[in-house]
This record gives C-alpha cells, structure tokens and sequence, in this order.
C-alpha cells in the first residue's frame, strides 16, 4: 500500500473538485493553458554574490534569491538558506522548530536541496514505494539527516543543528545563511533524478547487508517525513516558463516541521534544474520563540475539528491541539451539531443534489431544483452567520469556524454560477477568500481565490472601485505569503492571472 504523505494546501488533493474550480478536467493539459501575455523571463541575479558575510545573509541577497526561484528558467546553482529559525524539543511534540527572530509574512525560511528525490515532468508524483526503493538503492538512508528523522519512535532520535557550514568546511556561528552548490556539504545533497533508479556497486553491496528490519525502519522513515505533490506552483512555473513536475522527497530541515490546522507557514517544492528545493515562507508574522508550523493534511484542513482529528489520528497517529482545534473545540457545546451536522449535510447529501440539479437544467432548461437547493443554502448560511454572532464569537475563532465550512461555500458558489446570480457569488467568494486565508495562509488557494474576486469585482463595479482595491489587498496579503516580497507590479499582476488561469 501506498505511503502516506504530508500534503501542503496547494496540493491537489487539497483544490476544489466542483465545477467551480475542475482542475481534474484539465489535469492532462495543464501545461497548454499558459496564457500567451506571461513570457517567459530571465533575471541573473547571483544571490552568492550578493552575501557580504561568511555565514549571515544580508537583505540584498535575500532578495536575490527570491528572484532566483521566481524567474529563472534554470538556476545555475541549487539554492541552500535557511533563516533565522532553530530546532527544539517541543513539549508533548518531540522535536520541532521555532523562531529566532521576529519574523514579518513572506519572509523565507528555507530553501534547501533534499536528501532524497524524485519528480516526473508533467505527471503525477512517483508513489512512496519507489522513493523507499531509490533510498535503498542509492544507500542514502546513511545520510546524517536520514538517521536523525522520525521513524515512529523517539528512541535515539536527537535534535540535529541547523547550523550551516562555511565555505571553508567550518561551522559558522550563525544559523542563517545561504550556501551555493560547491560549499554545500555533498553527503547532503540527494542525487535528483527521474522514476528510474541506478545503483552504483558500493550502494549494492551495502543493501545486501540491510535486514528486513533495516527496511522496515526506512520504509517508516520515509513514511513519516517524506513531502510529494502531482504538480508544482503551477502558475509559477508558467511565469518562469518551466514545465511543472509531480514530485516526492524528503528534506532535513523541513521534515522538523511539526503540524497545526492553521498553520504560520506555507511551503512548496520548486523543481528548478530538476533540484526539487523546497520552499518555507511565513504566512504570517512570527514572534521569536514562536513555533513554526505546517499542514500535514491537504483539502481535510478545510473540515470541522472532528474529521481533521479523525484523519490525523489514523494517518499521523496523534491528536491535534492547535488552537484552531482548541478554539472549535471549546465552541462546539454554543453551537450544537449545526457545525459538524451542516458540514455532513453538505458533503454527503447536497453535492449530488447539486449535480442531478444541473444535469436537469442542462437537459430540460428547468432551474426549479437548483433554485430550491440555493436557498436551502443561503438558509444554512444564515443560520451559521446567526448562530456564531448569537454566541458573540470572536472574529478570529469566526473565521476559524468559516474555514472548516468551505464545503457549503464551495457549493453555494457554484449554485450562483449556475443560476447566474452574480452580487450573491461575489459576496459568497470574498467571505470565503477571507476564511480560507485565516487558516491556510499563502494557499495556492487563497491566491486562486483572491484572484477570482479581483475580476469579478471589477466586472461589476469597474476596475478602480473601491470593491477592487479591497479585493487586490487580500490578493497581495496572499502573494506576499506565498511569494515573498514582490516590487515588481507586472510580476504580481502575471502571477495573479496565472493563477486565475490555471485554477479557475
């Protein structure tokens, strides 16, 4: 059976299935829908160059290397920064990594190369069985950062630096840096290659000597700290004018992440040169001593608290108490089982409704039903809106419990777009994209969605309303988490329509 992986928001798994956004339709020509006013581009910025200290990172080179993974094609050198973050034990969590410094939304935390790789260009990833393979194969499970990860048991585990070395081979005092290729430490860059798996004699004969217990403890590795996606940041890859590739790996520094539903973080995989570097920004500000985390769940982390629990309890075997659940969790006795009921009414029973609903309409031309099922949903939406105000619910801990609804958002959006009911869309959208950057910050979601909002606020009141520009705020807080800082206005607008391209 397939391993488990941890699944970032933008994942596939985590896009919408409706009609609105039908990402499965067009999963097989993805790459034919770039638009013809993104061209491609070329910045050579050299971030190494721009480093005036051995071991620190100043902001110039930063930003040159935000430019490196936004626009070049092929990088000639495989990035490797890390910031201003640390590993600790983490009470209750075993290992994790907060931050060392106050950090502002968009700045990056890591850029690092992985321990062990493989990606196919425009394809799904390769699955978890053939990354165990290239594991063993390649004997890579020597690697220091393979022998430090979670296997299922603390036993042994200890806390790895993340102290980066210096060119010369020393260790730097600091834990922010950016290294290039050459002073990287070759026993921790991973051969990225293709699904097919050469072995070389030494890694061999290294393998025969491996028990089925040996096996066992890396297939359980990779199971708990592998990272893989069928596509990358798609309209990324259109503005940088790359091909996107499925992909599965695993990175040192990234797998001490540890999880929360409304993660402070954002991450994806940039297959540049086919080097797969993964990328960490904060989505949100970051005090110094503030863990840093993830999602380990992908479309899931957009259900109430019960199901999310469920779900990392059987994959992940632990229960959450982030505060998000905590939050949800405190509020389910003020409101009842209107908030996991509604959630169950929507998905098993509305969505095929929904769908009969439409066939009709398509056939007949007879909106009856449809019309009946969008007042249904506007009633329930005015339920919940009643409900959480009657219960004087803070709008953090609001817009926590909006998020876990997207299934009824989802849904009565697509309802409106049937029915061509254009004010209530647009007041259904900017909820939502407001409820889903709450949660999932600097999603590829919450960028497609800000991105929707842009035009169609414009259609209905002109592109320098005042609706506009309050749609353009919410679409640069979610560019800014997912991107970094952007001064170059045609780079935001492309990366704006090429996410309303790709996933709209």
């Amino acid at each position: 059976q397939e391993l488990k992986m941890q699944q970032r928001l933008g994942g596939m798994a985590t896009r919408p299935r409706s009609s609105f956004f039908d990402l499965q339709a067009h999963l097989h020509v993805r790459n034919k829908l770039h638009p013809a006013h993104i061209k491609k581009r070329s910045c050579r910025l050299d971030y190494r160059s721009a480093c005036k200290a051995e071991g620190t990172t100043c902001a110039s080179s930063v930003e040159a290397l935000n430019a490196q993974l936004l626009y070049e094609e092929q990088p000639p050198h495989a990035p490797h920064f890390i910031g201003p973050i640390k590993i600790m034990e983490m009470p209750g969590k075993g290992r994790g990594i907060v931050a060392s410094a106050d950090l502002k939304p968009g700045a990056l935390l890591l850029a690092v190369p992985p321990v062990a790789y493989l990606h196919e260009l425009d394809a799904p990833r390769p699955s978890g069985e053939e990354l165990v393979d290239e594991i063993i194969n390649k004997g890579l499970w020597e690697r220091s950062w393979m022998q430090s990860l979670y296997d299922g048991s603390y036993e042994g585990t200890s806390v790895p630096s993340l102290e980066m070395p210096s060119a010369a081979g020393g260790s730097s005092a600091s834990s922010v840096g950016v290294l290039d290729e050459e002073s990287s430490p070759s026993t921790e860059r991973a051969a990225s290659s293709g699904r097919a798996s050469t072995s070389n004699p030494e890694a061999t004969s290294k393998q025969s000597g491996l028990s089925r217990e040996d096996k066992a403890r890396i297939a359980k590795m990779t199971k708990f700290n592998c990272f893989g996606d069928n596509r990358e940041d798609d309209a990324l890859c259109a503005v940088s004018g790359r091909p996107s590739a499925g992909h599965i790996g695993i990175w040192g520094p990234f797998a001490m992440l540890n999880h929360s539903c409304a993660p402070n973080t954002m991450n994806y995989v940039v297959d540049t040169a086919k080097q797969g570097i993964m990328i960490v920004r904060a989505a949100k500000a970051i005090a110094q001593g503030e863990e840093v985390t993830i999602s380990y769940m992908g479309r899931p982390q957009l259900q109430p608290v019960g199901p999310r629990q469920v779900k990392l309890l059987s994959d992940y075997g632990f229960e959450c108490d982030c505060q998000r659940c905590l939050q949800e969790q405190a509020l389910e006795e003020k409101l009842g089982d209107l908030y996991e009921g509604l959630w169950d009414e929507v998905s098993e029973r509305r969505r095929p409704e929904f769908d009969e609903a439409c066939l009709k309409f398509a056939e007949t031309g007879d909106e009856e039903d449809l019309r009946a099922l969008h007042e249904h949903l506007q009633a329930s939406m005015n339920q919940l809106m009643g409900t959480l105000q009657k219960a004087r619910v803070s709008p953090t801990a609001r817009l926590a419990i909006l998020g876990s609804m997207f299934e009824l958002f989802e849904l009565k959006m697509d309802a409106e777009l049937a029915l061509d009911l254009t004010e209530e869309f647009v007041y259904t959208l900017g909820t939502a994209t407001k409820a889903v950057q709450a949660v999932s910050p600097g999603s590829d979601l919450a960028v497609s969605l800000a991105s929707v909002l842009i035009v169609t606020q414009a259609r209905l009141h002109g592109a320098n309303s005042p609706q506009v520009a309050q749609a353009k705020a919410l679409s640069d807080e979610a560019l800014l988490a997912r991107y970094g800082p952007i001064k170059d206005d045609a780079l935001r607008s492309q990366l704006r329509k090429a996410n309303l391209t790709m996933y709209n």
